[in-house]
C-alpha cells in the first residue's frame, strides 16, 4: 500500500529531535549530517552519496560498485586527515556504509538492496538517491543521510519510519544561517547546470528564490581560470565563506554558475553575486558560454587570476571580450552603443606576490602598452573597446591583511545597478531613461539568455531585453486588471451612476516605465473589463422589481345624435301641464303617454291651460345625444435603474360598458349632425 511520506524542514540547531536507532550514536550522525552539508559541488556535482548508518550487519545488503577496493575503507570518518579521499568519495554515485556507533567507514562505492516491507511511501519532488536513501531505512535499524541541489540534507530515520504510516516522517535538514555584516536573503543557489548533452539548465528551485529579490538589483559575476580563489574571494566579500565552499582539490568546485543574494544597505537593495565555474580548468570542460551568459546577465564583471598580471591575464580578458562580441548588435556598433549596456570590469589578481608594487593604474598601463606585436595589441584595444570602465585590485598572498579584501568589497558593493537601457539601443524602445531590474525581471533575462544560448543561433540581446520588459510590462497588466477587477466584479448588483475610474488600478502598474505599446494596452484591458461591466450593469438596471395594472374608460368614438320627433314633443308638453295640474290639487292620469284629469276644478282647469300652452310655446327642436364607452388597461413597469415604462392601453375583453343618453337642444349639436 502506498503513502505520501511527510517531511519535515527542521534547522542543524534541532537535529536532536530526531529519534536514531540503538546502532548509531548522535555525535556520528551530527558530524555526517554535516559532511552532507558542507562537501557540496564536487567534481561538479551538487549532490553526494547517501551515508548510511548502521552497525556491520547491514553489510551483507551492500552491494559494490567497484572491484577496486578503497583506501577509505576502515578509517573513521571525523577523522579530518582524510578529507580529501572523503570529498573524492563522497562525489560518488551509491552509498557509503558507516559504522553508526564509531564512526568506521565499512564500506564505500555500494548499493544498498531493498528489504520487503509492508508499507511503501511516496516521497514527492525527489529522485531516485533519496527513494534508495528512504527504502534502505524501511528495511534496516539504521539512518539514511543524502543531499538535494537546493542544498537540504535529507535524513531518513529508521525509527520515524517503521512506524504507522500516518506517523511516518523523514527531516529536510538547513545550515543555520550565519550572521555577517551582511543580511543573506538568498543562500546559495544552482542557477545554471549542464545536462548530460552539454546544454544549460536552469534549475527549477532557483525559480521562486529569484522571484523573491527585490529592486534595484546588482548582479555580480567571478569569472576567470578554475582554482584561482574566485568562490573564496566572493565568500570574502560578502562576510561569510561558508556562502561559497571551497576545497584544495585539483577538479572544480563550481558546475556552470552558483548564486547568493545579499541585503545591500549601499544602494538599499540586492546584491546578487555569481560564482561561475573555472576557464580553463585542466580537470573539467571548458564552456565558454557560461562567460557569454555572465555578459548578458551581469552589471559587473570580476575577473581572477593568480599570483601576477600577465599575459595568462590578458588571454582571459581577450576570452571576456570575444564573448562580448558575441552580443555585439553589429561590428559597426561602437561600445557606448552597445546592447545590452556593457558591464563594469574589475580585474583582480588573487595571492599576488606583487602586491606592494601594484596600483589601481596598473591594468591601464598593460592595456596602453604598444609592444609591435599584432595579435597582442588587438587583445588589448579589444579589452578597452568591450569594456570601457574598467578598475584593478590585487589580494596579496596572505588574506589576512583586511585593507586589500575591503578595497575589493567596496568595489563590489558600489557595482553599478542592473538596467535594462540608459545608453544602449534599448533607450530607443523604453520612455523612460533608466529600467531597473528585479529578481522577477532577472529570473526571465536568465531563462530566455539559457534559451538563446542553447539554440546556438546569433544571440540578439536586444530580443532578449525586449521580451523581460515585455514580461515585465504584461505582469503589471495583469496586476492592475485584477485589482480592477475585484473592484468592479462583473457579478453583483446594479450599480447606478457608474463611471469608469481606472486611476486606482493604474497604481498596480508603473506607466512611466512601461512601454507606449504596454501603457496602450494596460489602457485597452481596463476599458474592456469596465465596458463588459457596464453592459452587464444594463441589463441589471432593466430588470423588473414589479409591475401594475391599471383600467380607465375611454369614449368609443365620437357621440352619435338623433333628432326628437313631435309626438315626443307634445309628450313632453303634457308632462309639464300634469306637472301644473299636479301643482292645482287634482289626480293626474297617465294613459298611452297622454295626461288625463279627472275631476277638475277651476283651478286644476287653469294649470293643465297653463301647461298646454308651454307646451305650445316649446317648439325648440331638440336632439337625443348618445355616447357609448369602453374599458382599457395597461401594464406599468417598474424597474431596478429606476425607470417606468406604461404599456399600450388595450380593451378589456368580454366587458360591455351601456352608453350614456340625454336630449340636447339643436344648438348644442353640431352643424354637421342637425338634420
Amino acid at each position: 500500500m502506498m503513502h505520501l511520506l511527510r517531511i519535515d524542514k527542521i534547522r542543524t540547531s534541532q537535529l536532536r529531535g530526531v529519534s536514531l536507532p540503538p546502532s548509531v550514536h548522535f555525535s556520528v550522525f551530527e558530524h555526517c549530517v554535516g559532511i552532507a552539508q558542507l562537501w557540496s559541488h564536487c567534481e561538479g556535482k551538487p549532490t553526494g552519496c547517501i551515508l548510511v548508518l548502521a552497525d556491520a550487519e547491514l553489510l551483507s545488503d551492500c552491494r559494490p560498485l567497484s572491484l577496486i577496493e578503497s583506501s577509505l575503507l576502515h578509517k573513521n570518518i571525523q577523522d579530518d586527515k582524510h578529507e580529501s579521499s572523503l570529498r573524492e568519495a563522497f562525489a560518488r554515485d551509491g552509498g557509503m556504509l558507516i559504522d553508526g556507533q564509531s564512526g568506521e567507514i565499512l564500506a564505500t562505492k555500494v548499493r544498498f538492496n531493498r528489504r520487503p516491507t509492508e508499507v511503501d511511501f511516496i516521497l514527492e519532488d525527489h529522485g531516485t538517491r533519496h527513494h534508495e536513501a528512504l527504502d534502505v531505512a524501511c528495511g534496516a535499524r539504521c539512518v539514511a543521510i543524502t543531499r538535494s541541489e537546493d542544498g537540504y540534507v535529507t535524513v531518513f530515520s529508521s525509527e520515524h519510519l517503521q512506524c504507522s504510516p500516518v506517523d511516518a516522517r523523514c527531516f529536510r535538514v538547513r545550515d543555520e544561517q550565519r550572521h555577517g555584516q551582511f543580511k543573506v536573503v538568498m543562500e546559495r543557489t544552482s542557477l545554471v547546470r549542464f545536462d548530460a548533452d552539454g546544454k544549460m539548465d536552469f534549475p527549477r528551485q532557483a525559480s521562486d528564490a529569484l522571484r523573491s529579490l527585490e529592486a534595484p538589483l546588482q548582479v555580480v559575476a567571478f569569472v576567470g581560470p578554475g582554482r584561482t580563489g574566485k568562490s573564496t574571494l566572493a565568500g570574502k566579500v560578502v562576510d561569510d565563506s561558508s556562502l561559497f565552499p571551497a576545497a584544495k582539490v585539483l577538479d572544480a568546485v563550481t558546475n556552470g554558475i552558483d548564486a547568493v543574494a545579499i541585503q545591500n544597505p549601499r544602494i538599499d537593495g540586492t546584491l546578487l553575486l555569481l560564482d561561475s565555474e573555472g576557464f580553463d580548468n585542466a580537470f573539467a570542460k571548458s564552456r565558454p558560454e557560461v562567460a557569454t551568459l555572465c555578459m548578458l546577465l551581469c552589471s559587473q564583471i570580476v575577473c581572477v587570476d593568480y599570483d601576477r598580471l600577465g599575459d595568462n591575464m590578458m588571454a582571459n580578458l581577450a576570452r571576456l571580450s570575444a564573448c562580448r562580441e558575441v552580443l555585439m548588435p553589429s561590428a559597426a556598433v561602437s561600445a557606448d552603443k552597445l546592447d545590452p549596456q556593457p558591464p563594469e570590469l574589475v580585474v583582480v589578481v588573487n595571492g599576488c606576490r606583487f602586491h606592494d608594487k601594484y596600483d589601481s593604474g596598473t591594468l591601464e598601463k598593460a592595456l596602453s602598452s604598444d609592444e609591435g606585436n599584432a595579435e597582442r595589441n588587438g587583445c588589448r584595444e579589444a579589452v578597452r573597446k568591450h569594456f570601457p570602465c574598467r578598475r584593478f585590485v590585487s589580494v596579496p598572498v596572505s588574506t589576512a591583511a583586511d585593507f586589500e579584501i575591503g578595497t575589493l568589497r567596496d568595489i563590489v558593493l558600489q557595482a553599478p545597478i542592473l538596467v535594462t537601457a540608459g545608453i544602449g539601443l534599448l533607450a530607443e524602445y523604453v520612455s523612460a531613461y533608466r529600467q531597473d531590474f528585479d529578481g522577477t525581471m532577472f529570473h526571465d533575462l536568465l531563462s530566455r539568455s539559457v534559451v538563446e544560448i542553447n539554440g546556438g543561433g546569433c544571440i540578439q540581446p536586444r530580443n532578449v531585453y525586449q521580451s523581460v520588459l515585455r514580461d515585465r510590462d504584461a505582469r503589471w497588466i495583469e496586476l492592475a486588471l485584477r485589482f480592477f477587477e475585484s473592484q468592479l466584479p462583473i457579478e453583483g448588483p446594479y450599480r447606478p451612476g457608474l463611471k469608469y475610474k481606472p486611476d486606482e488600478a493604474k497604481q498596480h502598474a508603473d506607466e512611466s516605465r512601461m512601454t507606449e505599446e504596454s501603457v496602450k494596452r494596460l489602457n485597452e484591458s481596463l476599458r474592456a473589463h469596465y465596458d463588459k461591466v457596464e453592459r452587464e450593469n444594463e441589463k441589471k438596471g432593466q430588470a423588473t422589481i414589479k409591475q401594475d395594472l391599471e383600467q380607465k374608460t375611454f369614449e368609443l368614438g365620437p357621440p352619435t345624435y338623433q333628432k326628437v320627433s313631435k309626438q315626443d314633443n307634445m309628450i313632453a308638453g303634457g308632462a309639464m301641464g300634469a306637472l301644473g295640474a299636479t301643482g292645482a290639487g287634482c289626480a293626474v292620469v297617465f294613459t298611452g303617454g297622454l295626461a288625463l284629469l279627472a275631476l277638475v276644478p277651476a283651478a286644476g282647469f287653469t294649470g293643465a291651460i297653463a301647461g298646454a300652452t308651454a307646451a305650445r310655446a316649446n317648439t325648440q327642436t331638440q336632439y337625443t345625444r348618445t355616447q357609448r364607452y369602453e374599458l382599457k388597461q395597461r401594464t406599468v413597469t417598474h424597474k431596478t435603474n429606476g425607470e417606468v415604462v406604461e404599456g399600450k392601453w388595450l380593451p378589456v375583453p368580454s366587458v360591455h360598458l351601456q352608453p350614456s343618453c340625454e336630449v340636447v337642444d339643436e344648438r348644442d349639436v353640431p352643424p354637421q349632425f342637425r338634420e
